[in-house]
Order: C-alpha cells, then sequence, then structure tokens
C-alpha cells in the first residue's frame, strides 16, 4: 500500500506521515517513511528543482515504492509533486493506494525572494482530489490525525 501526503511546504506532509509511520507501527504493520526532501538530499542529489528534475526525481520515488512494496511494506510518502498526470498513473499502478492532501490556512516566508521553482510560488499546485482533503491548522492537528486515522483504519 502507498499512503502518499501531498501538499506545499509547510502544510504538515512529514509531520503527518511521522504519526501515520508510528501509527501503523504499532498495529503491527510492515511500513517505511519516504521523506521526499530527504530522498532528494541523498538519493538524487544530482538533481535540481525545475520541472524537468522534479519529475525525474518523482519517477525515481515511485520506482522505489514499487520496490518496498513488492517486499510487503506499507509506504508512507510526504512530497511535494506538481504533476496531475504522476498522480493518476499512482492511482492506476498501485492497487493499494491512498493521496491525503494536505493545505495549510497561512502561507509561510521561508524561501528567500530569489529562489526559483517553488512549488505554488513559481510552480502551480493543483493536485487531483485526494481520498482525503485536509485544511490544516497547528491547532488542529490532533483533530486531523484522528481523521486520518479514521480512514485509515478502513482500508487496512
Amino acid at each position: 500500500m502507498l499512503i502518499w501526503l501531498l501538499g506545499k511546504s509547510g502544510a504538515g506532509k512529514t509531520f503527518f506521515a511521522k504519526k501515520i509511520t508510528k501509527y501503523l507501527e504499532k498495529k503491527n504493520i510492515k511500513c517505511f517513511h519516504i521523506d521526499g526532501d530527504e530522498f532528494r538530499k541523498y538519493i538524487s542529489i544530482d538533481l535540481k528543482y525545475d520541472l524537468k528534475s522534479r519529475y525525474i526525481n518523482g519517477l525515481r520515488v515511485f520506482k522505489f515504492c514499487k520496490y518496498l512494496i513488492s517486499k510487503k511494506y506499507t509506504v508512507v510518502l510526504s512530497m511535494q509533486s506538481a504533476f496531475r498526470d504522476m498522480q493518476k498513473k499512482n492511482k492506476k499502478n498501485f492497487k493499494k493506494y491512498i493521496q491525503i492532501n494536505l493545505t495549510r490556512t497561512r502561507s509561510i516566508n521561508k524561501f528567500k525572494r530569489n529562489e526559483k521553482f517553488i512549488l505554488g510560488k513559481d510552480i502551480k499546485f493543483s493536485p487531483l482530489k485526494g481520498n482525503l482533503n485536509i485544511q490544516n491548522k497547528i491547532k488542529n492537528t490532533e483533530k486531523n490525525f484522528l481523521l486520518i486515522k479514521k480512514y485509515l483504519n478502513k482500508k487496512i
């Protein structure tokens, strides 16, 4: 199974992915968390942040996901993506697939003015509708995690 948490920077992808991973491990489900930033830092270090590089990185991530799933892992992926076609392919190619879209209520100004290829700033971000679509506010994180757990319990 692939559980993909999708959203702009600061939406809570990694935060919820870590919570989901711990939750699944407590249920004795063999799982593996892939953090998109960490994957890029160690595996796709040769790539830039332009659209072509982002697409190649996405292909690499999903090949690794397929490998882990073939080894009976549930993969929890926290990664941005600007590519609707990649989301469609994943829905088609992964038998068990859950997409959780996270949005945040406030923008995060952690980017430098001259940075380019920022998802949601320079690069359009319009994901397909997810299985769960959560408006994440810091004060609602526990409530939102309960929604995620409730949904996962129906699917696993």
